[in-house]
């Protein structure tokens, strides 16, 4: 895989679910509507994408993996909440104005519910990268771990 520069151990796939997280979540934080929805989405983001460039960061471990999963289904979880907690309340102050706020908001909600959406993919990349890892941990590719010795390997 490619590798960015001067970065160690970062591959472009699982940074491209970076910035696709970091995306959404700086779009969703458009709106000043409503102050419960805000801090709690960019919080649970934020932690998101640091676990996703641990992830990236670490290529022989399942850990960050696992991590990764789980603050996933923790977002979709969050996600869910504070669409049925905000959604009709935002929409109803919203109603009778002609205004950008009105626009923003929509354009903000749909960005979260198209994020929703997009997050088992990213369950199911994670769960393919782990696959990935561990088939090159049982074959004993030579590229995932150090040599030890002198520097064709052999002692």
């Amino acid at each position: 895989m490619v590798q960015l520069p001067n970065i160690p151990n970062i591959t472009v796939p699982f940074s491209v679910v970076v910035l696709v997280h970091f995306f959404f979540a700086s779009q969703v934080q458009l709106t000043p509507l409503f102050a419960g929805w805000v801090p709690s989405y960019l919080f649970t983001h934020l932690g998101l994408m640091m676990i996703a460039l641990w992830v990236a960061y670490q290529k022989r471990d399942f850990e960050p993996i696992i991590a990764y999963i789980i603050a996933v289904a923790i977002s979709m979880l969050n996600d869910i909440i504070m669409l049925g907690l905000y959604f009709e309340d935002a929409q109803d102050a919203t109603d009778g104005e002609k205004s950008k706020i009105r626009d923003t908001w929509r354009y903000s909600a749909a960005l979260v519910i198209i994020h929703l959406l997009a997050k088992p993919l990213c369950i199911l990349y994670a769960l393919f990268a782990a696959f990935m890892r561990y088939n090159a941990r049982r074959e004993g590719n030579a590229n995932d771990y150090e040599r030890i010795g002198g520097s064709d390997g052999q002692q």
